[in-house]
């Protein structure tokens, strides 16, 4: 695509290039693998003191693979495996366990390991979060994080959830 209107990092049209390509499939409705290949090239300013900054293609590409299947009726698992190349590459790896009880309690775990090199390598990841909360931190350098949620229907018209969340960086 094309862009004659000034952006952010961007002082002269611009041409860029987005590509996103999912494949899904769907075994007997509970168990679920998903593809999903992203190539992102972007015009961007190099940072300069110039009256007029030299543009540079900013170049992302992106692969993940996930799997989502039941363990019994009330615990389901979740992995997922990305890969991200930029100036750099990156790997973010995480396991999901979802346990419901019928319309009661449901309690969800995750356990991710990354290590990305480069900021430009970033990766995102959904997070289940509490109503009318978006979850969606980005990750970059070594580590690890866990999180746990908890969600508790009281009644008819009550519901509540405890969201706790932890991040170990190197």
């Amino acid at each position: 695509y094309t862009s004659n209107w000034l952006a952010y990092r961007e002082d002269r049209p611009i041409s860029n290039l987005d590509f996103f390509l999912q494949a899904d499939y769907v075994i007997n409705r509970t168990v679920r693998i998903s593809s999903r290949f992203r190539r992102k090239v972007k015009m961007q300013n190099l940072s300069s003191v110039l009256a007029l900054p030299e543009v540079l293609s900013n170049e992302l590409t992106q692969l993940r693979f996930s799997c989502s299947f039941p363990l019994s009726a009330s615990l389901q698992s979740s992995s997922k495996i990305e890969w991200s190349w930029a100036d750099s590459r990156g790997l973010f790896i995480s396991q999901d366990l979802i346990w419901k009880a019928p319309q009661v309690i449901s309690l969800v775990l995750r356990w991710s390991i990354y290590q990305i090199e480069s900021y430009n390598a970033r990766i995102y990841a959904y997070e289940h979060t509490p109503l009318y909360m978006f979850g969606l931190p980005s990750f970059s350098g070594i580590g690890n994080r866990i999180y746990t949620m908890l969600k508790l229907k009281i009644g008819r018209n009550f519901q509540s959830w405890i969201k706790a969340a932890c991040t170990l960086q190197k």
